[in-house]
């Protein structure tokens, strides 16, 4: 589909139903199944309610497929509810970034929910940065990984050949963005909360009011 003005730019938000066993399983290892699916929920939910903004149309990405009811009940206000297709970080990525671009988008953005610093105005200069001359963009994460790619057109190559959660993702990602000449920039640092020692992070963002850092870029 050919792109235009109206062509929207899109937001894919993979998340998952937090169900206790199933998400932040390496948190969980310290604090238990039920407490790690109670952070999770919040974070999830602090994330959605940051980047709820006009600009963009928002794609929730969920697992397990079978949850898309839930999953609307739980996180409303999507433009599409879309389920994960079965695969690892890559094959998951490379399809949703494919099904959105299909659908016409002008660019494409992908976040999870385990970043709850994540704001508004990160996702505005995302899409502003594509729309100026750059075809991917980047939120690089402590832990080496990101938290954000978008791109400005479908590139599935920066979804294979990568060591996905270890810390060479961002790296490795770096270097596709060059083997296939993409003119790239880069968002702020911000902090995945994986384990225990993320904790301290996740108690001070959430302490702050939702609004606080709506302005950050």
């Amino acid at each position: 589909m050919v792109d235009s003005p109206s062509s929207p730019n899109i937001l894919l938000v993979f998340a998952k139903k937090p169900i206790p066993g199933t998400v932040k399983t390496r948190l969980a290892k310290d604090i238990g199944d039920e407490e790690a699916a109670r952070l999770y929920r919040l974070m999830a939910e602090r994330t959605w309610s940051r980047t709820a903004a006009s600009g963009y149309d928002r794609w929730m990405v969920f697992e397990p497929p079978t949850e898309r009811e839930a999953m609307q009940a739980w996180l409303p206000g999507a433009e599409s509810y879309v389920p994960q297709v079965v695969g690892d970080l890559g094959v998951k990525l490379k399809a949703a970034f494919r099904q959105a671009f299909d659908a016409g988008a002008r660019a494409v953005a992908v976040i999870a929910t385990d970043t709850p610093e994540i704001a508004a105005a990160d996702i505005h200069r995302t899409f502003a940065l594509l729309e100026t001359g750059c075809q991917a963009v980047m939120g690089p994460s402590t832990d080496g990984g990101y938290w954000l790619l978008a791109l400005s057109r479908f590139e599935p190559g920066l979804f294979e050949e990568i060591s996905w959660s270890t810390s060479a993702v961002a790296e490795q990602t770096r270097a596709m963005m060059a083997r296939h000449g993409l003119r790239s920039a880069e968002l702020r640092t911000l902090r995945d909360i994986d384990g225990v020692d993320d904790l301290d992070s996740l108690w001070k963002d959430l302490a702050r009011p939702l609004s606080e850092n709506a302005g950050q870029e």
